[in-house]
């Protein structure tokens, strides 16, 4: 699937935000609009942790 260019995105998201909406809530939502597609590209390309390698590092995280 190819992804929409990030003006498109970028205009999608503003267009679902509340009139009143502040600066903080326009970049919050930007944020993590970017980090879900950052996500779902890391996904797509095999760049993912198991749950059992993911707490594995974080006990090794923890003993540090």
């Amino acid at each position: 699937m190819r992804p929409k260019p990030l003006v498109d995105t970028t205009i999608d998201v503003l267009k679902n935000l509340s009139p009143d909406s502040t600066v903080e809530d326009i970049m919050y939502e930007l944020h993590l609009t970017d980090q879900v597609l950052q996500g779902l590209d890391d996904a797509e390309k095999g760049r993912v942790l198991s749950t059992e390698q993911l707490l594995d590092k974080m006990q090794k995280w923890r003993k540090a």
